[in-house]
């Protein structure tokens, strides 16, 4: 067993207090396949808190090409997959790992939630579910977007509730699609915690008072439109301006009708995608149209595009005509990007 399984004892309980971690329903011995809904960075974590046996989860292939946490995930026995496309490695992974007996964790969303809903699955996630002959544990998890929405700076205190339930096929699905906020209005858990409205730029392109792009601003537990001086208050429940996140999220993307976006400035990076090899690394002023993104001089037809998928906070991914895979970091339009992509490009085979 890796050394670092026996710090266990330790973190598990101080993760357990620090969140407020409930669970309901019993954990059953291993194998087993494991899905959560995604709802946190922390989500394993949380999980780990109260499953006493090693989990092989299978994470982003973009996390192994860190300097530290890909030795890490290495030496953990992580399984490694290419955001938003068709990985069959990662399939026979999975069951290798099942069939030494051990346990083996998904997020079948494949990223986590920008605004509490559940998201689609990639096709034949129900499939593998429907195939696999280790019996599969659910998991859902509520209030774990609440206590830190993907898009904000910091977190909030409040209570994290870990959901077990066992079933033996793709129904398992279902009952991890969670919407924090149709259980936040019957639940009314408060989420304490200072700088509430910090990071909101990240959703809230638009003044939803006069219209202006790219003119709110976030200060502590409010937002405010430079131009109109709108203000939005975060409240501790979760609610921006008395609204729910997802339908504030619906209304910006109804604004998003212009046929050009200059949005800020960006690194990207580009590797192989077979083999991770660093190509090469471009700065410059994001633009989008139509019919193509370019980063500074570096232009990317959205014909040739695929698998657009938004990674951490601050990062949009693609691969490019199946040979390369873009990363873009951006500090707050990488959702923004990823939806002008998702909207332009119908060519797109795969989504995440």
């Amino acid at each position: 067993m890796n050394p670092i399984w026996f710090l266990r004892p330790l973190l598990s309980p101080a993760i357990k207090k620090f969140y407020n971690i409930k669970v309901v329903g019993k954990v059953p011995a291993p194998p087993y396949l494991l899905i959560a809904n995604h709802t946190h960075f922390f989500d394993p974590f949380f999980i780990h808190s109260v499953i006493e046996e090693p989990i092989y989860w299978v994470v982003a292939k973009g996390n192994f090409e860190h300097p530290v946490k890909g030795g890490l995930f290495k030496s953990l026995g992580f399984i490694p997959k290419q955001k938003g496309v068709p990985d069959f490695s990662t399939i026979r992974n999975i069951y290798r790992n099942l069939k030494k007996g051990n346990i083996v964790g998904i997020f079948p969303e494949g990223s986590v939630t920008w605004d509490g809903n559940f998201q689609e699955v990639p096709k034949g996630t129900d499939k593998l579910l429907n195939m696999v002959k280790a019996k599969i544990v659910a998991v859902k998890i509520q209030g774990g977007y609440l206590t830190k929405p993907r898009w904000a700076d910091y977190g909030r205190k409040g209570t994290v509730t870990l959901e077990f339930r066992e079933f033996s096929g793709d129904e398992a699905l279902d009952f991890i699609n969670h919407n924090e906020w149709d259980w936040q209005g019957e639940q009314r858990v408060i989420f304490k915690g200072n700088n509430r409205a910090k990071g909101i730029e990240r959703i809230i392109w638009y003044c939803p008072e006069c219209g202006t792009f790219r003119s709110i601003v976030s200060l502590s537990n409010v937002a405010y439109c430079k131009r109109c001086g709108a203000k939005l208050f975060v409240d501790e429940f979760g609610y921006v301006a008395n609204k729910r996140i997802d339908h504030i999220l619906s209304e910006q993307l109804n604004l998003l009708i212009d046929d050009f976006y200059e949005l800020g400035i960006a690194i990207a990076i580009v590797r192989e995608k077979r083999k991770a090899r660093l190509l090469k690394k471009i700065r410059g002023v994001v633009k989008v149209t139509k019919s193509y993104l370019s980063i500074g001089h570096e232009v990317f037809e959205l014909s040739r595009i695929k698998g657009v998928t938004t990674f951490l906070k601050n990062v949009t991914e693609f691969i490019y005509d199946d040979r390369y895979v873009v990363r873009i970091f951006l500090k707050y339009d990488s959702l923004l990007l990823y939806y002008l992509l998702r909207r332009y490009a119908d060519v797109f085979k795969y989504g995440g």
